[in-house]
């Protein structure tokens, strides 16, 4: 039998994204073997638990709350979806990290399906990315965490995809919609940012070299689909502030996004290096990935590429503007743009396919490989998770009249998360954390917050407090914390 070219191009193709496949298949199943293993590790991890189960306790679908009072700073959607999680009383660790797992199964699929958008020259330059997306340990924690990076990750690669295939299918600007709607209700607007840059940059790179193929195809289902946009962009917004008014708006942007990135913060001394915040303690391999990143426009020239590279380079020069607090987990938005740059690159330079192949198992390497232990992740004895023995004693202790007390003022190396002791230890009610005795004072002060009280402080806060508390018993301690209640207040 003899193959003609097209149909040896067919079969090359077929195989290509068989062993995808494969090697998503496999990857996501050596991960789903971590879902249950250890605890929740990250400190925003205790948070999401907080918020996921705030809606297990209450009838309120409506609202985000955190430490049981409503909170502004991220939309619901994975709060839900952990909800329904614990509803389906799924074992605590997995409940909380299966929105994340199955996100990252996601990203693998439309990271395969944006590189052969980009590189359309060799469909094997999709198993390449996607190995090399998940030996990065980035890669593994994120979708092995209680947080909302992966989703939102897979929101924003999988918006960058759609317009890039809206160029042959106008329909794709539904999938588009899909996806800036499923990412503002993830986390932020951030896929809908990404779409309008990646349209920008294509209409401009248009405009310089006359290439007009680049463009999306526009028409009917463009405005349906923006209009479907901007409906479920909004939404959530809207009505957080129908309910609560201007704060809603004020905590969800201002705080949460403006004044991360604003040069005028007062969080300076919260700040990361530009090297960690781009390589987020991937260096072996992510060094290459940034270089190649940068130089793909000039290796590759198709207006695709700039796609790539001009969002990197604007969160490089806001990290640098940034003062305030800006974390290296940040950067996994990047991380599919980095490793399909890579393989861009050297199979742009690099034709031979055992050579290739040679490369790219070498960058897996540098890696550390497609597999991470448990202990690799940080999610064994996880420093975050010591304090729950404690918060559970308090949780199963305090009465319905005590008002629940913590001292947090004790330094950084003793913080306890406060989502933590929302889930643990508050039985639902709004508590006090806080900062300083003068705030404790001011606290008790206040004649609507009567005793009896319930609280955890450390032996010297006791000491800077007791004199203000009446009938004060020390129930335990644990790492250097002391569980204990008082009657009333006194008059020092």
């Amino acid at each position: 039998m003899i193959l003609h070219s097209k149909d040896v191009t067919q079969f090359n193709r077929r195989n290509a994204m068989v062993a995808t496949g494969l090697i998503i298949l496999i990857s996501a199943v050596l991960r789903g073997l971590h879902l249950p293993v250890g605890t929740l590790a990250q400190w925003d991890e205790f948070l999401t638990l907080d918020r996921a189960h705030s809606f297990t306790i209450r009838e309120d679908m409506w609202t985000v709350y955190s430490q049981n009072l409503p909170s502004f700073k991220k939309p619901p959607l994975q709060y839900w979806m952990g909800a329904t999680f614990l509803n389906w009383e799924l074992d605590l660790e997995v409940a909380m990290r299966l929105p994340s797992f199955l996100f990252s199964t996601g990203l693998a699929v439309v990271t395969a399906w944006l590189t052969a958008l980009v590189y359309p020259r060799t469909p094997w330059a999709m198993p390449a990315v996607v190995f090399l997306l998940l030996c990065s340990e980035r890669f593994w924690q994120s979708s092995l965490s209680a947080m909302l990076d992966m989703g939102t990750t897979f929101a924003a690669i999988g918006a960058i995809a759609g317009i890039l295939a809206t160029r042959r299918t106008p329909v794709w600007w539904y999938a588009v919609a899909a996806f800036c709607v499923f990412g503002a209700l993830q986390k932020a607007p951030i896929a809908l940012g990404f779409a309008v840059l990646t349209v920008f940059i294509l209409w401009l790179h248009s405009l310089i070299s006359d290439q007009k193929n680049c463009l999306p195809r526009f028409g009917r289902h463009f405005g349906v689909a923006l209009l479907v946009t901007i409906a479920g962009v909004l939404f959530w917004p809207i009505l957080q502030w129908l309910r609560f008014g201007e704060a809603s708006i004020e905590e969800a942007y201002v705080s949460q996004m403006v004044e991360r990135f604003s040069p005028f913060s007062d969080k300076a001394s919260l700040q990361r290096s530009f090297f960690s915040l781009v390589t987020d303690g991937e260096q072996g391999f992510r060094i290459f990935a940034i270089g190649a990143l940068f130089w793909l426009p000039f290796a590759y020239r198709r207006g695709e590429t700039w796609i790539l590279t001009v969002p990197f380079a604007i969160y490089c020069v806001a990290i640098i503007l940034a003062n305030g607090l800006v974390s290296p987990r940040y950067s996994m938005l990047f991380v599919p743009a980095m490793i399909i740059a890579l393989i861009v690159v050297i199979f742009t330079y690099v034709q031979k396919p055992r050579i290739r192949l040679a490369l790219v198992i070498l960058c897996g390497a540098l890696a550390q490989g497609p597999y991470k232990t448990p202990d690799q992740l940080g999610i064994i004895a996880a420093k975050n998770a010591r304090f729950v023995p404690i918060a559970s004693e308090i949780g199963e202790a305090i009465l319905p009249e005590e008002t629940l007390i913590i001292c947090a003022w004790a330094g950084r190396k003793l913080r306890i998360n406060p989502g933590l002791l929302s889930y643990y230890a508050s039985d639902g009610r709004p508590f006090y954390r806080l900062r300083s005795s003068d705030a404790f004072i001011a606290l008790l002060e206040n004649t609507q917050i009567k005793g009896p009280y319930r609280g955890l402080c450390t032996e010297d806060q006791i000491s800077e407090i007791g004199a203000y508390l009446v009938g004060v018993q020390k129930l335990s301690i644990d790492r250097k914390y002391v569980h204990w209640t008082a009657t009333g207040l006194s008059k020092p």
